[in-house]
């Protein structure tokens, strides 16, 4: 994409940017870290120690209105959307569940879905990635996590996909999501009756029954942090999956050595969230008037922080348009920072890893079916639509 220099504004509802934000996101790193977009009413912080500052100053740069740019608040109470100290006691009752030795637990059902995933289309010699693999992998996990029966699965998986892809300029697309928030509430409200009557061995069950300061979680926030779950917690590794598998097309050389040395995945991943990370930004809301680069940030603006051009800043990564599997790594934001680090991270890396260990061996060769890359209509997120490819 190519940046217009007389007028370079930043729009994340805009599908050319979506295309390639990286050419913009480094005019705007040099020229203006602070942008400011007049029709959306969005600052936006592209450089890595501004987001970085930003991500662990909730005091001033709060999430109790929600994690959308543009202020839309959240309609169900959950950490993602709230400040401290409130999220601390709750997120601390969740966190258990995905600390990287809870993980270790389920990893053996992450690879047999895995691998049941690709036998349904091994023999055909082709797949429509999105739809038959890096869609249904992160939410089947998730499913099973909870407690969600498996013929409810694929209604999950449209319900995420109307919420995250949400086209506010788009009446059907509102509309699409409005409804997906009233399917989640409904559903989750009867998943929650049902286990107060007879309890599972599964997340919803435990929620339900969990303590904060003697008092148990209200109806509202347990179907709040199943709806994080279902839609944060299924969409980042989707996006990972396709972003990555799209990379490895365009650079066939680094494919070729992860076939070779499968001991390069764990970092490769870390690459791939640096380099071509699933969310792009996430929003904030200033709750004082903050002067940056000589721009004054008024108190009650939304402000975005661009994860996706933190992680491209040369002030911070040698060669950063570079993908380098071998980088050293530091630190990146491709999952955010601060309190609100992604509760999800290591369930996300385990199942990334799994569905490139499979695809490596399994799938050899791959090749994109399609001449262009169709991105899906989301502010936030950047994902192929869909993926075609044949092996």
């Amino acid at each position: 994409m190519s940046v217009n220099r007389e007028n370079p504004t930043w729009d994340p509802f805009s599908a050319e940017q979506r295309k390639d934000p990286y050419p913009l996101y480094a005019w705007l790193r040099e020229h203006e870290p602070v942008h400011y977009n007049e029709r959306r009413k969005v600052f936006a912080l592209t450089r890595f120690a501004d987001v970085m500052a930003a991500a662990h100053d909730a005091d001033t740069f709060s999430s109790a209105w929600g994690p959308s740019i543009t202020g839309q608040e959240s309609r169900f109470p959950n950490v993602i959307a709230m400040d401290n100290p409130r999220h601390d006691q709750l997120r601390k009752l969740v966190s258990r569940g995905f600390t990287p030795r809870a993980m270790a637990k389920i990893a053996d059902d992450v690879e047999r879905i895995t691998a049941e995933l690709i036998d349904r289309f091994i023999e055909r010699g082709s797949v429509e990635l999105v739809e038959e693999f890096s869609g249904p992998l992160p939410i089947l996990v998730i499913a099973a996590l909870l407690g969600i029966d498996l013929p409810d699965v694929p209604m999950f998986k449209g319900w995420a996909d109307a919420l995250v892809r949400q086209d506010t300029e788009d009446s059907e697309s509102v509309a699409a999501a409005r409804s997906a928030y009233q399917g989640i509430d409904a559903y989750i409200r009867e998943a929650i009756r049902d286990r107060e009557a007879r309890p599972r061995d599964d997340l919803i069950t435990r929620l339900v029954q969990a303590e904060v300061d003697g008092e148990r979680l209200s109806v509202e926030e347990v179907v709040g942090f199943c709806f994080l779950l279902m839609v944060a917690g299924t969409e980042t590794t989707t996006n990972l999956i396709g972003n990555a598998t799209v990379a490895l097309v365009q650079q066939p050389e680094v494919k070729a050595e992860l076939a070779q040395n499968a001991r390069l995945l764990d970092n490769a991943i870390e690459e791939f969230l640096r380099y071509i990370g699933p969310v792009q930004s996430l929003g904030r809301q200033a709750t004082r008037d903050v002067t940056l680069h000589g721009v004054t940030i008024p108190e009650g603006s939304r402000v975005a922080l661009l994860w996706a051009a933190a992680n491209r800043d040369p002030a911070e990564f040698d060669e950063p348009d570079r993908l380098d599997i071998h980088r050293t790594f530091k630190r990146h934001v491709a999952l955010g920072h601060g309190i609100h680090y992604c509760l999800g991270a290591a369930l996300a890396r385990m199942e990334t890893k799994s569905a490139f260990e499979a695809m490596l061996t399994r799938l050899p060769n791959w090749q994109l079916l399609d001449d262009e890359v169709s991105y899906a209509p989301s502010p936030q997120v950047r994902s192929p639509k869909f993926l075609n490819l044949s092996f």
